[in-house]
């Protein structure tokens, strides 16, 4: 079944990537920018980007800072640090463009050889296949997830990381790390995670599955703490950074409802 996952993975892969379209989105900006701070200024305040690059923010204790949860800014913190590291301008159009756009194709891309291998778990070969199919390419995975570095992309990723292991063998208790993952990505996914609980209940190891998700779940409740402030500090929830999306190469697309371009 692997070799058929990673077969569906590659194709969605392409097919995401071959619109060739890049764009900054004010709400997916911050999750690199984020990694950026921490890397090159050691803290989690945007200050420095403030006029760089459009991006939604809130002030906490005078300081800018996203709205967003942290979690995709975890996981792209590596890459951000050799992209500076190799004296690349994270903070330029181009580079918040490309970068989200490699990102999210991959998040996305991955989701559906796991997407594959879970359906595989409960269903014919074929049935798995068809249901794959669909979600990779009929649904908002193709047309949103993967076109930037939002939370959707890496959510869908660890939500479907997160099944697979649940639903494998008697399943592992590290599920509970994927799926608190993904609730620190997107917090609703708790609402899956919670429901892993009962797998995980069923198969004897529901306390060892909550240990692996806790840190995940204490991170996100006390991200406020990680900027040095209480959540009485935040005096505002958006301020005018906030731009529309902003097209980097000629001849990207506006939406149709147009609130910015593809």
């Amino acid at each position: 079944m692997r070799p058929i996952a990673l077969l569906l993975a590659s194709a969605a892969i392409i097919a995401y990537a071959s619109n060739f379209l890049l764009h900054v989105e004010g709400d997916a900006a911050p999750n690199i920018l984020t990694a950026a701070s921490w890397v090159a200024q050691g803290n989690a305040d945007l200050d420095e980007f403030v006029g760089r690059v459009p991006f939604d923010v809130q002030y906490v204790g005078g300081h800018a800072y996203p709205y967003t949860p942290p979690g995709v800014a975890v996981l792209t913190v590596i890459p951000v640090g050799l992209a500076i590291a190799a004296g690349a301008d994270v903070a330029s159009l181009e580079f918040v463009a490309l970068f989200g756009k490699v990102a999210g194709v991959a998040a996305a891309g991955l989701s559906v050889a796991f997407v594959f291998l879970a359906c595989a778990l409960v269903a014919r070969p074929r049935a798995a296949l068809l249901a794959t199919v669909g979600y990779a390419f009929g649904t908002t995975v193709w047309s949103i997830s993967a076109q930037q570095i939002w939370m959707h992309g890496p959510a869908q990723l660890f939500v479907a990381l997160g099944t697979y292991l649940l639903l494998r063998g008697r399943g592992s208790t590290r599920a509970g790390f994927a799926l608190g993952f993904a609730a620190l990505i997107r917090p609703v996914e708790a609402f899956v995670a919670a429901l892993g609980i009962l797998r995980a209940r069923r198969g004897g190891y529901a306390l060892r599955y909550v240990l692996w998700g806790f840190p995940a779940a204490a991170f996100l409740d006390h991200r406020d703490l990680v900027r040095g402030v209480g959540r009485e500090a935040i005096t505002s929830s958006r301020s005018a950074v906030r731009g529309r999306a902003t097209p980097v190469l000629p001849g990207a697309c506006p939406r149709r409802d147009g609130s910015g371009f593809w």
